[in-house]
């Protein structure tokens, strides 16, 4: 079964806010958290119950979260890490990151399965996660500093891009969500 996260939802600053998690659920899409909104951060069950599910204890419920997005509240510790604001060198680089960005895979996985290295995705954030364990990157990009873009560990891949609106690749990349088997 291929759920989504939210058994409802409502508006909250304009963003969706989560208010619930489809149970039964083998693969799960979260989206992003924003400033002032609880999304995939906050799932109205409590975390000792979705935990063993997304953990390297052999889950059997795949993750994929949208936009490592800044929020308002600690989140579920899946990936240990810092929420950092996008401060490019570059003074003419807007913020908040919006448009097409090249991915740079710096590791293997099942997702990036016939996605060529370097393909094109669509961003819009102003923040990303630098995991604490750098072998959980699982792709860079480059916006006037390079940052994570992807992280993956066990049964869980996040990325800061878009693969819904990513055209082509992100099609591919949903497809291999939904064939993943960790």
């Amino acid at each position: 079964m291929v759920g989504k996260v939210g058994e409802r939802s409502e508006q909250c600053a304009g963003q969706r806010r989560i208010e619930g998690a489809v149970a039964g659920a083998v693969h799960q899409q979260q989206p992003a958290a924003r400033q002032g909104c609880v999304q995939a951060q906050r799932i109205a069950r409590p975390a000792d119950e979705v935990e063993p599910a997304v953990d390297d204890r052999g889950g059997d419920a795949r993750h994929a979260a949208r936009g490592l997005e800044h929020g308002v509240t600690e989140g579920l510790d899946w990936i240990a890490g810092e929420v950092r604001a996008i401060e490019p060198r570059d003074p003419t680089l807007k913020i908040p990151h919006m448009g097409w960005n090249r991915v740079h895979q710096v590791r293997a996985h099942a997702l990036w399965d016939g996605i060529p290295d370097g393909e094109r995705f669509y961003f819009v954030h102003s923040y990303f996660v630098a995991p604490v364990d750098a072998a959980l990157t699982a792709a860079e990009t480059d916006y006037g500093l390079r940052f994570t873009s992807a992280v993956a560990r066990a049964n869980i891949f996040a990325a800061q891009f878009h693969p819904e609106k990513s055209a082509a690749a992100g099609l591919r990349l949903l497809a291999n969500f939904i064939r993943w088997q960790p």
